[in-house]
């Protein structure tokens, strides 16, 4: 089903998943100044008044064509955005419905022809370390061609509640959380600054200890009235792009490929830099030896996700 006149798309973006991350994110996407083709994979029954509703409002937008359904494109585009997945009911952690979101990953890139397709690839459905690390082993693309939004909204997250404690005098807050994005996350205080000064000398441990409560907190208070946090992740995921289509000189912390000691592969978030050659771990990055610590335990709480996930999978092939 194609929604738009024909362009010569300079930006070929597919979007899978039209829930409201998705919808969210083919938003922010209308604000693009070039020749797009967006392509929304969802298989619903229950999208067509979405993407009739989109499609009237993107009249405004003649530079961006709408393609759904369309299989064939996947591959060809330059950034695929994964939102598909289970809606996470309130008070259940980010691992409900892994089971379910695995077996829709490994459909959508079944057979996908990594061989030829330069693809890169931003995955936002929950549990995202463990989906991304399902996408990349379902896709066969390059490590460095999957990555997912990991903790890069916790680290905001984290910010915005320093910010409400400091008004304006915090005019530029820098906050670091990696690790898993879930109940493991760590919230890594020797690399969070306020006006470049460690926030350990700016507020008392008692009140960083409310905004680290506060930032585990978010999703909760979020599922309450609106379900899931749709704006935060679809405009983190859009930052990923952009810092991947014209680095600058940022660092977020987003769920990469990691390999373990025991040669086991893991997807977590530790702080990465965009460069015109890609992208790189930030290798200056230490931590103390209590963070190391509870690193550490974020990632055994990670490999224990993904053995639950992986094994009866592999088991049955």
């Amino acid at each position: 089903m194609v929604m738009r006149r024909t362009i010569d798309p300079t930006l070929t973006i597919s979007v899978v998943g039209f829930g409201n991350v998705g919808r969210s994110l083919v938003h922010e996407l209308l604000n693009e100044q070039e020749d797009t083709l967006i392509n929304i994979v969802d298989p619903g029954d229950d999208i067509e008044g979405s993407v009739l509703d989109l499609g009237h409002g993107a009249m405004l937008s003649p530079h961006i064509r709408f393609e759904l359904n369309n299989f064939s494109t996947l591959p060809k585009s330059d950034y695929i955005f994964v939102c598909a997945g289970a809606c996470l009911p309130p008070g259940e952690s980010r691992d409900y419905g892994m089971e379910v979101n695995e077996e829709i990953m490994r459909e959508v890139f079944h057979n996908f022809p990594s061989h030829s397709s330069k693809a890169r690839v931003i995955v936002l459905s929950n549990p995202v370390d463990t989906m991304s690390l399902c996408v990349w082993k379902a896709s066969g693309l390059p490590a460095e061609n999957v990555v997912g939004v990991g903790t890069m909204l916790d680290s905001l997250r984290l910010e915005y509640n320093i910010k409400a404690v400091l008004g304006d005098k915090a005019h530029d807050i820098r906050a670091m959380v990696i690790g898993e994005h879930g109940d493991n996350m760590l919230p890594v205080l020797s690399h969070t600054f306020v006006n470049q000064r460690p926030i350990t000398e700016i507020l008392p441990p008692e009140v960083i200890g409310d905004c680290i409560f506060e930032c585990r907190q978010a999703a909760e208070k979020i599922k309450r009235t609106q379900g899931a946090s749709y704006y935060g992740a679809a405009r983190c995921a859009i930052e990923i792009m952009n810092q991947w289509r014209e680095p600058e000189d940022v660092c977020y912390p987003i769920s990469v490929l990691h390999t373990l000691p025991d040669g086991t592969h893991l997807y977590y978030s530790t702080p990465v830099k965009f460069t015109s050659r890609g992208l790189f771990n930030v290798k200056d990055f230490h931590l103390t030896p209590e963070e190391k610590q509870a690193l550490d335990w974020s990632i055994q709480k990670l490999v224990m996700t993904a053995e639950r996930c992986f094994e009866p999978a592999e088991k049955n092939q």
